[in-house]
């Protein structure tokens, strides 16, 4: 089985997510979204980046010109 590919045009997320470590710079983060870091983990996800001209969803999400 693959994992599923998530494609993010936020590096930092990705950077979040890939390194498992707990900083204190995170610490604002509630702990359900570190779930996220689990998948990763067992690799039933993988992320990866795309620049934002080319993510699709950001479409929806922010208004036109």
């Amino acid at each position: 089985k693959l994992p599923t590919t998530i494609y993010c045009n936020y590096q930092t997320t990705i950077v979040l997510v890939k390194n498992l470590e707990y900083h204190h710079r995170t610490k604002h983060i509630d702990m359900k979204y570190f779930s996220i870091r689990k998948c990763y983990k067992n690799q039933t996800m993988d992320f990866q980046y795309i620049h934002t001209t080319n993510q699709i969803a950001n479409m929806v999400t922010k208004p036109p010109p």
